[in-house]
């Protein structure tokens, strides 16, 4: 549920705000991405407080393997990830992904070969929110519900872009 509601929810905020900024250049999109997020933020705070929330695991049970506890929302959670990846990677692999990664490294060309780049952006949201829904709604469980709890990947991530070169694919 989580990937199809935030996939909905990436593609109204794609078509509702991202598509007018994106001829005004990366760093407009970027910059209304992180006023939206926080909107959403300060929203969260004062609707549900500043308060972590714990769910009840998913598996209760733990494995013990010498004296290394592992419980089973965390296995759960690993082999989500990886089954995860495992699809995205040959999603990438079929025709669809490989006009993302054309358009994501030349919008211009890939329109010139005939790839409709509109539709693609809006494919590239929809997966890449849906993948944050997926991430979310795995985590939850095994960690905790709070306001902050996605600052520190997004912090990392921006780091990452910002100092790789913004729309480098290669990160030079």
């Amino acid at each position: 549920m989580a990937l199809i509601a935030v996939g909905v929810l990436g593609i109204l905020f794609y078509v509702g705000i991202i598509r007018w900024t994106m001829s005004q250049g990366f760093f407009h999109s970027l910059l209304i991405t992180v006023f939206l997020s926080k909107i959403i933020t300060q929203t969260s705070l004062l609707t549900f407080g500043f308060r972590e929330t714990a769910l009840s695991p998913v598996i209760p049970a733990t494995l013990n393997i010498g004296q290394v506890k592992i419980s089973g929302g965390k296995l759960l959670l690993i082999a989500c990830a990886i089954a995860v990846m495992v699809a995205l990677y040959y999603f990438m692999r079929k025709k669809i992904g490989i006009a993302i990664s054309a358009t994501a490294e030349n919008k211009d060309i890939a329109a010139l070969q005939g790839i409709n780049t509109k539709k693609i952006f809006l494919v590239a949201m929809a997966i890449g929110c849906g993948l944050s829904g997926i991430a979310g709604g795995l985590a939850v469980p095994v960690l905790s519900a709070s306001v902050n709890m996605g600052i520190g990947a997004f912090t990392r991530a921006l780091l990452v872009v910002l100092m790789g070169g913004m729309g480098s694919m290669l990160g030079l």
